[in-house]
C-alpha cells in the first residue's frame, strides 16, 4: 500500500466521524492537508510541500487538533487511525485492490475496536 492509498484509507475512516456540515468539511480538509504534507514526499522544487510543511504537519498531527475537537472528534482517535493505517502490513501478492481494502477494514476494526 503506497502513501497515497494510505491517505485515502485514513480519510475514508475520518470522514465517518465528522458531521456532514460545511464547517466540518472545512475542518476535515485542514486535517487532510496536514496528513498529505506528512505522508507525501517533499517537492520544494515545485514550490509546495517543503520540509517546513512536513515538520509543521507532523507537529500539528501530534498535538491537540482544534479543527477536529471543535467538531467533536478527539485528536487521539485521529492519531490512532493514522497509526493503524500507516502500520498496516498486507501481503499484496495475488490480491486485488478490493481484497486489500477489505483486509485494511478488518485491521482497523481489530485495532480500533
Amino acid at each position: 500500500m503506497n502513501n497515497r492509498e494510505k491517505i485515502t484509507a485514513i480519510m475514508s475512516k475520518l470522514e465517518t466521524a465528522f458531521p456532514e456540515t460545511a464547517e466540518a468539511s472545512l475542518m476535515l480538509a485542514v486535517i487532510q492537508n496536514a496528513i498529505e504534507d506528512a505522508f507525501l514526499p517533499v517537492q520544494s522544487s515545485k514550490g509546495y510541500r517543503t520540509w517546513n510543511d512536513k515538520v509543521s504537519a507532523v507537529t500539528f498531527l501530534s498535538g491537540v487538533m482544534p479543527h477536529a475537537e471543535i467538531c467533536g472528534v478527539e485528536s487521539e482517535w485521529i492519531r490512532k487511525v493514522i497509526y493503524a493505517v500507516a502500520h498496516f502490513k498486507h501481503d499484496k501478492s495475488g490480491t486485488t485492490a478490493k481484497k486489500d481494502r477489505n483486509a485494511l477494514s478488518r485491521h482497523l476494526v481489530k485495532t480500533m475496536g
